[in-house]
C-alpha cells in the first residue's frame, strides 16, 4: 500500500512539475507564439536558407528573396499612411542573418524606386561591407566620433543602387574609440 501511495505521488507531483515548468517558459518559438505575445501581425517571415550571403539581386526568384519584396510591399503600403523614413532592424543574437535581411530589403525597395541608405551599426562584428564587397576603411565610426561629415564616408554598393554607410575601422572596442575621440 505505501509503495502504490508513493507511486501515485510520485506521478501527481511529477505532472504538477511539468505543469509549472511549461508554463513558466516565456520563449517565443515560432511566429504565431510571436504574433499572440506581442499582439500584432508579423509583416513576413524570412525563411532559413542555410546560405551566407544570398542577396536579392543574384537569387532574384528565391524564398529569401520573395519574402524581402512582400515585406517591401508591406512598407510602402504603411507609407502611405504614415511618414516614416527610418526603419531598425535588429537580432538579439549574433549570426541570425540580420545585415543579411537588410541588404535584401533595402535592395527590394530600390527595387520599388525608393532611395536608400542602408547602415552597419554592427560596431562588433560588422560585414555589410563584406556582403556587398566594399571598403570599410571608414564610416559609423568616424561620424560618430565627429572627425568625417556622413555625405563623405557613404559609398554606393558596386551596382550603383544603394547609398551604403559601413561601420568603419575600430582599432579597438567601440565605447573606448568613443572616449578616446571625445578626449581629442
Amino acid at each position: 500500500l505505501n509503495y502504490t501511495l508513493g507511486v501515485v505521488l510520485r506521478l501527481v507531483g511529477g505532472l504538477i512539475l511539468a505543469f509549472v515548468f511549461e508554463n513558466m517558459d516565456t520563449h517565443l518559438y515560432d511566429p504565431a507564439d510571436i504574433e499572440s505575445a506581442t499582439r500584432t501581425s508579423l509583416l513576413a517571415v524570412f525563411p532559413k536558407t542555410g546560405k551566407r550571403h544570398l542577396i536579392l539581386s543574384h537569387n532574384g526568384s528565391s524564398p529569401l528573396a520573395e519574402a524581402a519584396r512582400h515585406i517591401a510591399a508591406q512598407i510602402q503600403w504603411m507609407d502611405r499612411q504614415t511618414s516614416r523614413r527610418v526603419i531598425l532592424l535588429a537580432g538579439s543574437e549574433p549570426r541570425q542573418g540580420t545585415t543579411t535581411i537588410a541588404v535584401n530589403l533595402a535592395l527590394a525597395l530600390v527595387e520599388q524606386g525608393r532611395n536608400v541608405i542602408i547602415i552597419d551599426y554592427n560596431l562588433r562584428n560588422p560585414n555589410l561591407h563584406e556582403i556587398l564587397g566594399l571598403p570599410n576603411e571608414h564610416g559609423l565610426v568616424d561620424v560618430l566620433a565627429e572627425s568625417m561629415d556622413w555625405k563623405k564616408v557613404v559609398q554606393k554598393s558596386p551596382d550603383g543602387c544603394l547609398s551604403v554607410l559601413t561601420a568603419g575601422y575600430l582599432s579597438a572596442s567601440p565605447l573606448m574609440t568613443f572616449n578616446f575621440a571625445r578626449e581629442e
